[in-house]
């Protein structure tokens, strides 16, 4: 009889065992699901979040942008009007900010609609071309 007492009792204690492994093993699991969730939500919202666009943005596609310190931003779409007039590049004097100033005649300086995706909201400004795949966007 004590053999059979001190058989069950050991049966007992490794299920005991075997379920606090598994508890453990699931809150381990909890822990790294959590954590991927936590990296995937970063990965989503890298960049500068839209509280206000930028004055200036560069683009080499004029579908991603970047502000003036190579930062991503996030959330803008544009509709790029005609390239009908000469661009000027220069710097505002009281911000030391870049500038676009079209003129006269020309085919790399023209209107510019941004778009920010979530607030709706649309600005206007003017973008050029400062080479082949190289956009400056200026907002007015």
């Amino acid at each position: 009889m004590n053999m059979k007492k001190i058989f069950i009792l050991a049966a007992v204690a490794a299920l005991s065992a075997g379920l606090v492994f598994v508890a453990c093993k699931k809150e381990e699991t909890n822990i790294d699901k959590v954590a991927t969730e936590q990296v995937v939500k970063h990965q989503k919202t890298e960049g500068v979040p839209i509280v206000e666009i930028p004055d200036v943005l560069y683009s080499s596609d004029c579908i991603n942008f970047f502000d003036e310190n190579g930062t991503a931003v996030t959330g803008l779409h544009i509709v790029v009007g005609d390239a009908n007039q000469r661009a000027e590049v220069g710097e505002y004097t009281d911000t030391g900010r870049p500038s676009v100033h079209c003129y006269g005649t020309g085919n790399n300086c023209g209107e510019v609609i941004i778009y920010d995706d979530v607030t709706t909201i649309e600005y206007h400004g003017r973008y050029a071309i400062l080479a082949e795949d190289s956009y400056i966007f200026d907002l007015r």
